[in-house]
């Protein structure tokens, strides 16, 4: 049976439950796994390909496709190449899964696919593994080369992978089918016993898996939280190191002694051995408007600054306050924020509320001096404290931190264990950020120089891999095997008891139309039906006795059957019953009835002994044989005719059975061959036909009794008698298909054969005559276009041909050349040599002319020593060539006439068609008047006439 073809709205639903069930499955995968215990899609799929066959295939391959990137753009936050590349490889391996299984499986299971005996679900549940093979391991190595597994976790994911695909297809495949399989009323009826359970099962192991799952989780991040909550306050510790840290350069920077660049350089690089996340740190004192010129000529510096951002820097403008950076260390690097002015970046009414504060605070994070023109530079932080005075002067010491690498430092035992990020809650801006959409499971808040920060953790891949629990999957995917194995149980009982249902309601029609039927027939018997126990008494009747004896149910039932029979015949009814209940056998037995309307009545009547349960019963049965009594009678007496008019037929007649025996032989074999017809009938037709004539209808009868009418036409000779000349005919007698006898009939032709003979003769002799009025007429018809002397056509035939062969040349668009040609100085050699002498050179001309020409020329004798030839398809050059060439031949040539060598010339003149006209009349006028001009020019010369 051909799969069913779904419609579009089908295979869009297919495409859209593939993507929905596929990602509610992919919740239940096991971080950081990418398979599920439970793969819902691999169900659909199959059973798609099962039901509707390859029609489904593009539109699984587009789920898939749909879904897995879908996945993978969760996962990266982004479309990228590899995920394109993986989310086409699983839906090409999955694609050819769902054909090859969908494929496998109906061929196994048959369709339509009932699944109710133990053998088809056997072969289910034993194929579903190694059909998912197929997606597992295409799907885990792709994704292992394109870099998306790591070496340690491919087993694992594997294992899952196939585990998944395996119950998807064991559970989800019935459930499909109750929607979409054949028989439709047999899946249908599924859904309440055998789609509930499973529905509800599945449900009721998902909420358990959900529910262990997360208490697992929970105990998997107890060590996580702790990892967590130690970087934090690692981070928390550092940054207060950094309070400690400018406190003491608050000290170095507010003695008695004035500092100078070197000093500075010594005292930092002793403090950024202890503390290396510093990245640098600065002196930056205040200085006046009034001291700015003194500050620059001291230092050497100029006073500058950035801007609106701008990557190049100038001249700081005028301010009443400037905070300049003086000193910065190390200062390789870092050479570019010398003189930079910190109000232009950090703000001065930050600067002088962190001075009335007289405590460290921290900057909003900012790109850092140093970082401006890098492209994906990390953001920095400036941890400023204020020194209130001294030999230096008041001002601030600043230690500048890049974020991600002082958060880095922090982490290097919990590196592989968490992902982390810090965000300025103030300014609303991610400092560091290694985690991506994942929702944070860790999350605490950090306070520094008066600002707030919230530090989140989720836990690695590594850290999953090495803390991963399997009692929730493990729990899953047992309830999932149980599911599969209910199902199959349910679907082997509901499929047993709809065949037993199937098996009761069917006998019992069975049994409803076994009684029907057998009142049916008793009731349709042509005749009269019976059935007396061994009393003699009726127990059953047909509705034909009723009729034909014209008694009710209840007459019959009390009544005797010997009553309704004539007097004379009772005895032997009575005999015919009596041995049949003591022979327990049949009898047969025909009697006279008087039936219901009072008529006599023949029936053949036939009782044949049973036993039902133990008793002895006649079954019986009447037949009226009345007209096949008369009918018979009404036989004997056609037969009478048949032999009469068989004996009274002109042919022999004869019937031969399959054995050769001439069953019948008319009268005329008995006259022909002198036998007599008792003799004749029951032999063999080799004992009553000579035997040459026995040989050749041989197989001539074979043929017949193959089922062919076969006709022959023959020789006799009878007892010496003269040959008689036979037509025959085989006709075969069929019964049924086969043939059982042929009917033979044979005439004779003699008589016919003699006349047809004489018939013959005659029509040859007028034959002859008729050939010889023909060839007559040819040799009549051709003189009639024919020259006598020079045997060229003559002029009649050229004025019929000509004027057809322009019209062609017209049609066809072909040229045609007409030569006029004369024998020159004719009259004086018919007048020195005589009259037959002019005439041999007239023959002589004509057959050299006749040499060389084509058959398609036409050459008459125009007239005398005239002559006209066509030339069809011939151009002027070509045919003034041609002529030449006959001339000089002509002139050539010697006659031998008595004791003479008579030679002439002739003189040829040429037009052409259609340049010298379209008409007969036109083109002889050009050829005479070219001939013309050949007998002027001296003759023995061919001229064409000009145009």
């Amino acid at each position: 049976m051909t799969p069913a073809r779904w419609r579009l709205p089908a295979l869009f639903v297919l495409t859209l439950a593939y993507v929905l069930s596929g990602k509610l499955g992919l919740l239940l995968a096991i971080p950081p796994g990418y398979a599920t215990a439970i793969f819902p899609p691999a169900g659909i799929a199959a059973s798609a390909v099962l039901v509707a066959g390859a029609s489904t295939l593009p539109w699984i391959f587009a789920g898939s496709l749909i879904l897995n990137l879908w996945v993978g753009f969760d996962a990266a936050n982004q479309a990228n190449v590899i995920g394109i590349e993986a989310a086409l490889l699983i839906a090409a391996v999955s694609t050819l899964q769902a054909a090859i299984g969908g494929t496998v499986l109906r061929r196994a299971l048959g369709w339509p696919a009932a699944m109710d005996h133990e053998k088809p679900l056997g072969q289910f549940v034993l194929l579903t593994p190694l059909i998912c093979l197929i997606s597992a391991s295409g799907s885990i190595f792709g994704l292992k080369s394109l870099g998306l597994i790591s070496e340690d976790s491919i087993v694992s994911s594997w294992i899952t992978w196939w585990i998944g695909d395996s119950l998807g297809v064991l559970v989800m495949l019935p459930l499909c089918l109750i929607l979409t399989g054949e028989p439709r009323a047999l899946w249908r009826s599924r859904a309440a016993p055998v789609g509930l359970p499973i529905v509800i099962g599945l449900i009721l192991f998902v909420v358990i898996f959900v529910r262990f799952s997360a208490w697992e989780r929970g105990q998997s991040l107890l060590e996580f939280n702790m990892i967590s909550q130690q970087v934090s306050d690692r981070v928390q510790m550092r940054l207060e190191a950094q309070e400690v840290l400018l406190e003491q350069a608050e000290g170095f920077l507010g003695g008695d002694e004035p500092v100078t660049r070197e000093s500075f350089k010594r005292y930092i690089e002793k403090t950024l051995v202890r503390y290396p996340m510093v990245k640098a740190m600065e002196w930056v004192p205040r200085v006046t408007a009034v001291e700015r010129s003194d500050y620059e000529s001291h230092h050497g510096l100029e006073i500058r600054e950035f801007p609106n951002n701008s990557l190049r820097s100038r001249r700081a403008l005028d301010r009443a306050v400037h905070y300049p950076i003086t000193f910065i260390e190390p200062q390789f690097g870092n050479e570019t924020v010398l003189g930079f002015d910190w109000v232009t970046r950090i703000g001065l009414p930050a600067l002088n509320a962190a001075t009335r504060a007289q405590r460290a605070f921290i900057t909003a994070p900012m790109q850092l001096i140093q970082d401006k023109g890098r492209a994906n530079a990390s953001p920095g932080v400036l941890i400023i404290s204020p020194v209130r005075g001294g030999a230096n002067g008041p001002g601030f010491v600043a230690s500048v931190l890049r974020v991600h690498e002082f958060i880095e430092s922090a982490l290097p035992a919990a590196a592989d264990q968490l992902s982390l990020r810090l965000i300025d809650t103030d300014a609303k801006s991610f400092l560091y950020d290694s985690i991506g959409n994942a929702e944070a499971v860790f999350e605490t808040e950090l306070n520094f120089g008066g600002r707030h920060y919230l530090f989140q953790t989720i836990p690695t891949p590594a850290y999953l891999q090495t803390h991963r629990a399997w009692q929730s999957w493990g729990v899953l995917v047992l309830g999932l095997i149980f599911i599969a194995l209910l199902a199959s149980a349910l679907l082997l009982s509901t499929g047993n008891a709809a065949r037993t249902d199937a098996l009761v309601i069917a006998r019992t029609a069975d049994l409803r139309d076994e009684k029907y039927f057998s009142e049916t027939v008793i009731n349709s018997l042509p005749g009269v039906f019976y059935m007396l126990d061994e009393t003699g008494a009726v127990v059953q009747w047909n509705r034909t006795f009723k009729k034909v004896f014209g008694k009710n149910d209840e007459e019959i039932r009390v009544g005797d059957i010997l009553q309704t029979t004539m007097r004379e015949d009772r005895s032997l009814a009575s005999d015919a019953i009596r041995r049949v209940f003591v022979t327990r056998g049949y009898a047969e037995t025909e009697l006279r009835q008087r039936v219901a309307n009072g008529e006599m009545r023949r029936y053949l009547v036939s009782g044949q002994y049973i036993e039902i349960a133990g008793k002895p019963y006649l079954v019986g049965t009447g037949i009226d044989v009345t007209e096949r009594r008369e009918m018979e009678q009404e036989v004997q007496r056609g037969r009478k005719v048949l032999r009469t008019l068989i004996d009274a037929a002109p042919a022999w007649i004869t019937m031969i059975d399959r054995e050769g025996r001439m069953v019948i032989a008319n009268r005329r074999y008995s006259e022909t061959f002198g036998l007599q017809p008792a003799f004749i009938e029951g032999k063999h037709y080799s004992a009553v036909l000579p035997t040459e004539t026995s040989i050749r209808l041989e197989s001539l009868f074979d043929q017949c009794f193959a089922g062919k009418q076969m006709e022959f036409d023959d020789e006799w000779n009878v007892r010496r008698q003269a040959t008689m000349f036979v037509h025959g005919k085989c006709v075969p007698i069929f019964e049924g298909d086969k043939v059982v006898s042929i009917v033979m009939a044979i005439m004779d032709l003699t008589e016919i054969q003699n006349a047809q003979s004489r018939l013959r003769s005659a029509n040859a002799e007028l034959e002859r005559r008729v050939e010889e009025i023909r060839a007559l007429q040819t040799m009549l018809q051709e003189q009639a276009i024919r020259d006598p002397l020079s045997g060229l056509y003559n002029r009649r035939y050229l004025d019929e041909t000509l004027e057809r062969e322009l019209a062609r040349a017209q049609r066809e668009g072909y040229p045609v050349s007409i030569v006029m040609g004369d024998i020159d100085h004719f009259k004086k050699l018919n007048d020195t040599y005589g009259h037959q002498a002019g005439d041999e050179v007239i023959r002589m001309a004509a057959r050299s002319l006749r040499e060389q020409a084509r058959t398609s020329d036409i050459l008459c004798r125009f007239g005398g020593e005239e002559f006209l030839l066509v030339l069809p398809g011939m151009a002027p050059s070509h045919a003034i060539e041609r002529v030449n060439a006959w001339r000089q031949k002509f002139s050539e040539e010697r006659l031998s006439f008595g004791g003479f060598k008579l030679s002439a010339t002739m003189s040829f003149g040429i037009s052409s068609y259609p340049a010298h006209g379209q008409t007969p009349e036109l083109l002889i006028s050009a050829a005479d008047q070219a001939l013309y001009l050949a007998k002027k020019n001296g003759r023995n010369r061919v001229e064409h006439s000009p145009i």
